[in-house]
């Protein structure tokens, strides 16, 4: 998963003609790094989660070449460091959470991830990528795109669009592509999107579970988390700082257990960020045209029994909002590999 920094620039002139894209890639997280407890806590410190304190005296330990292989006692390390385990008036978890260094619970709960730790790698690489972003001489950047996505063919306009609508409606947290279930996008395209409140904007409100309202929109299969992804958006350092805040204080904001669950599981970076943005009371938006797509059939590494989904969804989505002959498939850059998937698709009638 690889995140990557993407800034438009135009010239003094603002001739569209002129738009650039300035990208900067940024490695991701194997999820084999995070297997031992030196990898979970180098990850974590990159993502910006550990506390300073516990870092610095673990941090020779960390640093160390032949760390991969020692195996220490994370809480006997920070005690003899005089480390204190922070303050629990702020903190959410049980009564023996809250007896742990953050950077202990961490560890004792993904360390029984299975599956689900490609799902922690994913999130560890997004806060990386955002805090890249949001500090020093990076903050000025347009968008984090994932490794994963197409573009229209016309990349000017792309560029143009992504420059026009961060500058029209000003957010903490902006999502230039997205996704959903079928049932979940008919609904945002032709109901959400377009309430009278977002009539006049190229944008809309990340639709929450309030949204929904009455019992037929229910009834009729719209529910759970509307909107889907993480492969494009741009977040400012409020709501980047909220979010860090938030799983600084709870790490079962990133992991969780079920009462009758062996083991944890990791919750995925597109539900912890617009939950955490909006709770923050920070400005979440959704552009009515989304302008980056999720190539297709590309296999995932985390969900592959979505793949086919993804490319339905995507497949609704061209031919909803911007119709069959003015933007299809053939509308957004593919390599040769992708044209033939679509065009199996074309012929056979499915992915």
């Amino acid at each position: 998963h690889i995140a990557m920094i993407i800034n438009n620039t135009n010239n003094n002139n603002n001739n569209n003609s002129d738009v650039l894209f300035e990208i900067e890639f940024i490695s991701g997280v194997n999820q084999r790094t995070i297997r031992n407890r030196v990898g979970m806590l180098q990850c974590a410190h990159r993502a910006n989660l550990l506390p300073l304190e516990e870092y610095r005296a673990l941090r020779p330990i960390l640093d160390s070449e032949s760390s991969n292989n020692v195996k220490f006692n994370i809480t006997e390390v920070l005690t003899n460091a005089d480390v204190q385990i922070p303050d629990p008036e702020h903190r959410h978890g049980s009564k023996q959470d809250l007896e742990l260094y953050y950077s202990e619970e961490l560890w004792r709960k993904g360390k029984s991830l299975n599956r689900d730790r490609a799902v922690l790698a994913c999130t560890f690489a997004h806060l990386m990528a955002m805090r890249k972003c949001v500090e020093g001489d990076d903050a000025n950047f347009d968008v984090i795109l994932e490794d994963n996505v197409r573009m229209c063919r016309d990349f000017v306009a792309c560029a143009g669009r992504i420059a026009l609508r961060r500058k029209r409606d000003v957010a903490d947290l902006m999502y230039f592509g997205w996704l959903g279930s079928i049932k979940n996008l008919n609904w945002v395209i032709h109901t959400h999107s377009k309430k009278s409140e977002f009539e006049h904007s190229d944008t809309f409100s990340f639709p929450t579970i309030a949204d929904y309202g009455d019992a037929c929109t229910r009834a009729a299969g719209v529910g759970g988390t509307a909107l889907w992804g993480a492969y494009a958006y741009h977040i400012n350092k409020a709501a980047y700082e909220a979010i860090i805040s938030a799983l600084r204080n709870d790490v079962g904001g990133l992991l969780w257990k079920g009462k009758r669950m062996r083991a944890y599981v990791a919750k995925p970076i597109d539900k912890i960020m617009p939950r955490r943005v909006m709770a923050a009371g920070l400005k979440v938006r959704v552009v009515k045209q989304p302008v980056i797509f999720r190539a297709p059939m590309l296999t995932s590494r985390i969900h592959t029994q979505w793949d086919a989904e993804f490319c339905k969804s995507t497949d609704l989505q061209l031919k909803s909002i911007y119709g069959a002959a003015d933007n299809d498939w053939d509308d957004v850059w593919l390599t040769d590999e992708e044209h033939c998937v679509v065009k199996y698709q074309r012929e056979n009638g499915e992915w």
